[in-house]
This record gives structure tokens, sequence and C-alpha cells, in this order.
């Protein structure tokens, strides 16, 4: 027999994130801790063991938040006993899942449970394009059969189509979209002319900013043949600066050797992302597919201009005017975006910067995330369904 809980009641995040850097995942994750109190709830964060090592483990835990560890790869039946015996010794109220990892093992933890906690599914990426007939199914089956048991928070309005129509209950879905950490993202240390220097960047030269951790997936073949295609036709001074990993490190030496062009910068991803934005003068967004890029939040709360492809997970952006979008997957029409983006007058920019740094002031804070998900565990608990 289990001992009982102690303590108060939680709010058990389940999260398949390793990042190599908190991030704005983590950081929306710490922003709970005060509205989730003032509901007589704590928060306990809960990562795949690919998190293992990270040094924002050792942050939240100096913070008091207690965080635990899960195997990954365990079966499922062995992953919804280690989210049981969790969710039993921190007395959790809800189990509030991440990246999709967790979602089925939450549900039958809570299903298992004398006292079910509410689940929250939080859905941040839409469906691959061409997902097989099995994948379908398995998620029509995970709507239907655990869905009316679970709530939904996705990303995008685009993601909330998606999942409603897989046959997931509409009244339980909700559309809540990303927070940004906007302190962390515009608090430059270095600054625009030593980031430059450091980045080989010249101060006359128009640098755009793009991020491509899984290269095809951000369009990063779609910048490098647009750019490629504006330096032939010698359009000014312009630099692509890319952050990336080993997979986009190699992805560019499959392509250019160790030789790459003038124009093009490769970067490790950095904690400190604000100094990265205060030296470019665009961002670049020529991803085919996403849930709600936190680049795009970040680049505005900058007053940055971005070019960014016409897709769903993007759309929330298009009502300000410093978003010039493309058709995606069309290097041509994103190199005539780029061409119009860096002849803008410092004045338009300007204009554009300010809508820009409203919207996210407004929409895309920690504060008011914080407030859209509480606000849904109120339901969630006032909710006799489980």
């Amino acid at each position: 027999m289990r001992k009982p809980p102690s303590g108060s009641p939680s709010v058990l995040h389940l999260a398949d994130y390793g990042g190599a850097y908190a991030g704005n995942f983590v950081a929306s994750l710490r922003s709970l801790v005060e509205p989730c109190r003032a509901l007589g709830l704590r928060v306990v964060l809960g990562f795949s063991d690919i998190a293992r090592g990270r040094p924002f483990l050792d942050d939240l835990r100096a913070q008091r938040i207690a965080v635990h560890l899960l195997p990954r790869g365990a079966a499922l039946l062995d992953r919804a006993r280690n989210v049981s015996r969790i969710a039993h010794s921190e007395n959790a109220a809800v189990l509030h899942t991440h990246f999709y990892r967790w979602d089925v093992a939450a549900s039958l933890a809570a299903a298992g449970s004398l006292c079910p906690p509410r689940v929250v599914w939080h859905l941040h990426s839409p469906f691959p394009p061409a997902r097989r007939i099995g994948a379908r199914v398995k998620d029509a089956v995970k709507a239907l059969v655990l869905g009316p048991r679970a709530r939904v928070a996705a990303v995008s309005e685009a993601i909330l189509r998606e999942v409603i129509g897989s046959g997931f209950p509409s009244r339980r879905a909700s559309y809540i979209p990303n927070g940004v950490d906007l302190v962390h993202a515009t608090a430059a240390r270095a600054g625009r002319v030593e980031t430059r220097r450091d980045l080989g960047v010249p101060e006359d030269a128009q640098m755009l900013l793009a991020f491509g951790w899984e290269p095809l997936r951000k369009g990063i073949d779609l910048a490098l043949d647009a750019f490629a295609a504006l330096a032939a036709r010698g359009e000014g001074k312009i630099v692509l600066v890319v952050v990336g990993t080993d997979e986009l490190q190699a992805f560019l030496g499959a392509r250019f050797g160790r030789a790459f062009p003038s124009w093009l910068r490769f970067l490790r991803p950095r904690e400190d992302v604000a100094d990265l934005y205060a030296a470019a003068d665009a961002l670049l967004s020529a991803s085919r597919l996403e849930g709600f890029p936190y680049a795009l939040g970040e680049a505005l709360a900058n007053g940055l201009p971005v070019v960014v492809s016409d897709i769903p997970g993007c759309e929330w952006a298009r009502e300000i005017a410093g978003t010039r979008y493309f058709r995606s997957g069309d290097a041509a029409e994103l190199a005539e975006a780029i061409g119009e983006v860096v002849r803008w007058t410092p004045r338009r920019r300007a204009v554009f910067g300010g809508a820009g740094r409203a919207l996210a002031e407004t929409r895309l804070s920690l504060g008011t995330w914080a407030a859209r998900v509480t606000g849904l565990y109120q339901h969630a608990l006032a909710d006799g369904a489980g």
C-alpha cells in the first residue's frame, strides 16, 4: 500500500523536453508558480530523462520547484505507472502534459486513480501533413476514448481545428497561444556592435536571423536558395545568420562543404538570444510546419520586421504591418520578400517595430499566458467529468 500524499494539491507538468537552455518553454512553466499558488496549487515538473544534466534543472530546484525525471523509453504501461507514482506522491490535482509523449500515460494514470486528477494535453505541434493510416487511427482512438476525460490546450487555431477534426470534443478544447519571456528576449548584454563583430557581420550590412533546429522543416534550404539568388543579382550587402545544432551544421556542410558563401554565418544556440535580435535587422522564418514559433514573438518584441512563410501556426501575426509573408515552399517569392524588407526605410521600420512590440506586450507576455492556463485549470477542476 502506498503512503498517503503529503503537501497541498499540485499541478504536475509532464514534458518531453530536453533543450540545451531553459528557453521560453521552461520560463512559461516558472511563470505559473505564483498564479497557481493563488489557486492553492503547487507547480511540480516532470521531464523526460533526455533533460538529465541540463543546467535549468538545477535552477528550478534552487527556486524550490519540485522536479522529477521519467524514463522516456519505457513501455507505455510503465510510463503510466511512473506518472501514477509521482502524481500520488505529489498529491496531483491536475496532470498537464506537453509534446505528446506523456498524453496517453497521464490519462491512463488518472483513470487508475481512486481520486482522478484532471488531465490537460498541451498540443505544441501540428500533425505531420503525410501521416500514415495507423497514426491517423491511433490519434482518432486517443481523441474518442481518452478525449472525453481530458482537456486540450492548442498553441494555434490550426492545431485546435486539427484536434477537433480528429474527434476530440470541441467543448473541451481551447486555443492558448504561447507566452514569450519578453524580458529575456529583449535584455541584450553584448549589444549590436559587439555581437556583429563576433559574427563577422559588417555594420553596413543587412543581417537576417533564422533558427534551423530541423533544417528542412524550418525551411533552411529555401532560405539558402533565396539568398543565393539575391547574391547572384547583386542585392546589396545582406548576411544570413542561421542558428542550430549538429543537424544544421551537417546540412550546411552537405551543401557547401567547408567553404560557406560570404553571406552565410552558422551559429550554435546561445542563452543570450537577445544579443542576436539586437544585432539583426529582420527575422526570417521559412518554416514548412509550425505550431506557434517562439522566435516570431521574440522578434516582434524586439521591434524587428519578420519575413515569414504563409502557413498555419503563423497566421496570428498577419495583422502586424511589419510581417511580410511569402508563399510556403517558394524560394523565389521568399527572395522577393527579403529584397523588399531590406529596402524599407528606417522610418518605416520604426513604425512597424512599435506595432510589433505592442502586440507582443499585450498578447504574448508570460503573465497573459499564465492567466489563460490557470483559467483552464479552474474550468478543469470544476468539471465533474474529470
